[in-house]
């Protein structure tokens, strides 16, 4: 059975996703990766919704440059639903 975003939003969120807000270093970002590729197999979450919850739990100044960045690209924020895991991250 198919399950949509808010679903997927609900399952995510028991997990206690860590946020982000920024890194000092590269290797703190991917980390934070690292947190949410763990979450996304255990959870067996779809390619599709990876990114939408990611960017969930962005806050801060790692939240102000998403939306920046949905901003310089076609489509502006319905680019979200379109970007992939891969380059996201």
């Amino acid at each position: 059975i198919p399950h949509g975003i808010h679903v997927w939003i609900e399952r995510f969120t028991k997990l206690k996703p860590l946020a982000f807000r920024s890194a000092a270093t590269p290797a703190e970002a991917k980390d934070w990766i690292k947190h949410m590729e763990k979450l996304f197999q255990v959870l067996g979450c779809p390619d599709n919704f990876k990114t939408r919850l990611a960017a969930f739990k962005l806050e801060g100044d790692a939240l102000s440059w998403w939306k920046a960045h949905l901003r310089t690209q076609v489509g502006g924020d319905a680019f979200a639903d379109t970007c992939t895991w891969v380059a996201f991250r």
